[in-house]
């Protein structure tokens, strides 16, 4: 643990840092120390994620946890190994488990610890690698130490961004695809972005307490953001980490923009002690789990995002959700022009040799468009939200990949194939590997239909998996993944653009003298890409019908090719 104490030095007194070293480094030995048989400290370099509600899967009306421990053969098939696993810990569920009020129970109506316990040994005997959410910034006011904080307790109040007198709040405006609250702070107006617009109440950030004690939320007003100014804070939270990484979990952090910040947090603004704290987290990790693997949370510019992978000699993060990349695709997608995926990806090609972006079509969220062009936003709201409901006061745009793209098969396919055409890690959520789509509104509660997030939520069945289009999409997805990871070795190198029309996503993977050619069309009609010498690559796979030609490849709708000489 003397590793840490360079990272502590500026922010902790002495005598603080001596006390969490002595605590951490006693409650370390009564841990076991994770040593795993069936991968190398790379196998993250080859993930394909698997992201899951604990209660996503109803098979055989048993609990949860063992519902999703019976289909992890079925996350196998489908080519992934590994699952995030979504907030399993106890919570009043007022955020789908984000609101933990006690980090070290599962929730018991998910099957509790034996549960838990019994998935992770069926994921490890299938070489399935687990992450499980780690969040945090912020804690369910059902917690003990808030609880114990409106009861008066200096001690518990001290772990929450808190003040007596009342935050002066002025308005709300937007700009930059976001919303904004604007307070008067020391004499100065400053802006501070809204996460829910939609639930942020009369004054955002701050819920008064029992106590009278104002407390500083970044999301909901039922989850209290920690102070990790306090080294008691900072005690307890390394603990947690060290207690579930004992048991062989990797983590995915919540929100790690916001963990150690103070009130008033600006996106997008460099705050040091995140990013030693981050560091700090690997060191503790690493010291019961050697080969722990971070996936860090975080939507801020570009290069405010990257920070967080960290350095070759000081290593943050392995891998990063690459939400810019995300809102270039859907705008691709929706624009038929490649142009957008080949500016991206060049913005984001300048990373660590340790590093890695998670690609994705869709997560448990909205699809965010923050930080798109308000031109292009308005053009994307509008192909989009028939499909789909506004979400984040409409700066983003909740609903399934399946319905978002118009509930179409091949462009569904497609759009999958493409993205198993991008250099890195991908993460499919549950139910897309069936081509589920939205919820319908009658079968949502009132009070479910307040988050329009939930209606790209629901739940796996046998209906579902049994049904012809189910089967269909699923046979055609677990080809693609399967031969995506035996080709793999290409994907960690950066694709070059070729020159074809606009509508053609084309791409070619150099290796030496091997070569992984790629062609995917993005639009309905049919399109003809000219390459010289075609007859010298082998057909790898194929969607939606191509007919190759001469030296002349023709895609029908929607339709796509791998190639390789």
């Amino acid at each position: 643990m003397e590793k840490i104490i360079p990272y502590l030095q500026q922010f902790y007194l002495a005598k603080d840092i001596e006390r969490i070293v002595s605590e951490l480094e006693r409650y370390a030995r009564t841990l076991p120390t994770v040593k795993p048989k069936y991968f190398t400290n790379t196998w993250y370099k080859n993930s394909n994620i698997y992201s899951v509600y604990p209660d996503g899967v109803s098979l055989h009306q048993e609990a949860p946890l063992t519902e999703i421990k019976d289909y992890l053969t079925t996350i196998r098939k489908l080519g992934c190994n590994a699952i995030h696993l979504l907030p399993f810990l106890k919570s009043p569920m007022q955020d789908k488990g984000y609101d933990v009020s006690d980090y070290y129970s599962v929730r018991e109506g998910l099957g509790g610890m034996e549960s838990l316990k019994a998935l992770k040994k069926a994921a490890e005997e299938q070489e399935i690698h687990i992450f499980m959410d780690l969040i945090f910034n912020h804690v369910s006011i059902e917690h003990e130490w808030f609880m114990k904080a409106e009861q008066g307790s200096e001690y518990y109040r001290n772990f929450f961004l808190h003040t007596k007198e009342t935050p002066q709040f002025l308005r709300k405006i937007e700009k930059d695809s976001t919303v904004y609250a604007e307070y008067l702070v020391n004499g100065e107006k400053t802006l501070v972005s809204v996460a829910f617009p939609e639930f942020a109440g009369e004054l955002p950030h701050w819920r008064q307490g029992k106590d009278g004690y104002w407390y500083y939320h970044t999301y909901y007003p039922h989850q209290i953001d920690l102070n990790w100014q306090n080294p008691d804070v900072f005690i307890e939270l390394s603990k947690i980490l060290l207690f579930w990484a004992s048991k062989g979990f990797n983590f995915r952090f919540d929100a790690i923009q916001f963990i150690g910040k103070t009130a008033y947090k600006h996106l997008d603004t460099h705050n040091p002690f995140t990013h030693h704290l981050t560091s700090v987290f690997n060191v503790i990790a690493e010291s019961v789990f050697p080969e722990c693997i971070f996936i860090f949370e975080t939507f801020e510019h570009l290069d405010s995002v990257i920070e967080y992978f960290g350095t070759a000699n000081n290593q943050q993060s392995k891998l990063l959700y690459s939400f810019h990349f995300t809102a270039s695709l859907w705008i691709s997608l929706l624009e038929e022009n490649q142009s957008h995926i080949w500016k991206q990806l060049k913005s984001m090609s300048d990373i660590p040799i340790h590093a890695q972006w998670v690609n994705f079509l869709r997560n448990h969220d909205e699809l965010s468009l923050a930080y798109v062009d308000k031109t292009i936003l308005e053009k994307v709201h509008t192909k989009l939200i028939d499909s789909g409901k506004p979400f984040r006061s409409e700066f983003g745009i909740s609903g399934r990949t399946y319905s978002l793209l118009a509930s179409d098969e091949k462009r569904f396919l497609m759009s999958y194939f493409l993205l198993s055409s991008m250099p890195g890690s991908i993460m499919i959520p549950y139910g897309d590997e069936f081509g589920m789509g939205n919820i319908a509104q009658s079968q949502l509660s009132e009070e479910e239909k307040k988050d329009t997030r939930n209606i790209n939520r629901g739940v796996v069945t046998t209906e579902i998996i049994k049904s012809k289009k189910g089967e269909l999409l699923f046979a055609h997805l677990a080809t693609i993944f399967k031969k995506r990871q035996i080709f793999r070795d290409y994907l960690n190198i950066w694709p070059e653009e070729l020159p074809v029309a606009q509508g053609i996503f084309g791409a070619t993977y150099k290796k030496g003298t091997s070569e992984f050619l790629i062609f995917i069309n993005l639009t309905p009609a049919r399109k003809t890409v000219h390459f010289d010498d075609i007859a010298a690559y082998a057909k790898i796979l194929e969607i939606n019908n191509v007919d190759i030609e001469n030296n002349n490849i023709k895609l029908d709708t929607y339709a796509g090719i791998w190639l390789q000489k």
